[in-house]
């Protein structure tokens, strides 16, 4: 099934973002001397909610969530907060090669002038990646979360502008919805990112 795009409608009324990293902790009977370990599968879940809602934004919604099949379909999410603070106006691109399990690339071409391109706590997605910068771009280097989970090549597209996660529903209950007198709709649904990509 093709990864399916987000109908376009005005943004949530309210909508929780959440990185879950994959750890564990080991702590020793001996001494109490405690141990983590990172592994990798860190991912993003969120909450969206719709409230409020009538008309064709509404059947739009209704018959996306339809489609998606319960948690065998996959969607494209951005965040209603992605909107670059920093003074990038366009896509950049990778410099160099990079490992998955990195936590920061060196990239460039995001016509910002000497201003700096990327603050803390901007998104971007990479090789269909969602990330979060973690601190201010320093030179060429975007320092982010969660760590790659895929290679990436010198030329890749850093995506500024709409950065998406491709995510599933959490399971296949959640395409439902209430209604209300005269015909009102509240709509609330959970997603993660999907990692079979």
């Amino acid at each position: 099934m093709a990864t399916l795009n987000f109908p376009t409608i005005p943004n949530p009324d309210s909508e929780s973002w959440t990185i879950t990293y994959n750890s564990q902790t080991f702590t020793s009977d001996l001494n109490g001397a405690i141990q983590t370990a990172e592994l990798p599968g860190a991912r993003w879940s969120a909450s969206l909610t719709f409230t409020n809602r009538t008309g064709i934004e509404v059947r739009r919604l209704r018959g996306f969530l339809a489609a998606l099949r319960g948690s065998a379909g996959r969607m494209y999410v951005t965040p209603s907060d992605a909107a670059v603070e920093g003074a990038a106006s366009a896509n950049g691109s990778v410099s160099a090669n990079v490992a998955a399990g990195a936590t920061d690339i060196d990239a460039t071409g995001f016509s910002a002038g000497g201003d700096v391109p990327l603050l803390a706590g901007d998104y971007f997605e990479l090789n269909g990646e969602l990330k979060i910068v973690t601190q201010d771009m320093s030179g060429d280097t975007i320092n982010f979360a969660p760590p790659l989970r895929k290679d990436v090549t010198s030329g890749m597209t850093v995506r500024i502008i709409e950065p998406r996660a491709v995510m599933m529903l959490t399971d296949d209950g959640q395409a439902s919805w209430q209604v209300s007198a005269p015909i009102i709709y509240g709509i609330t649904f959970d997603v993660v990112e999907a990692l079979d990509i």
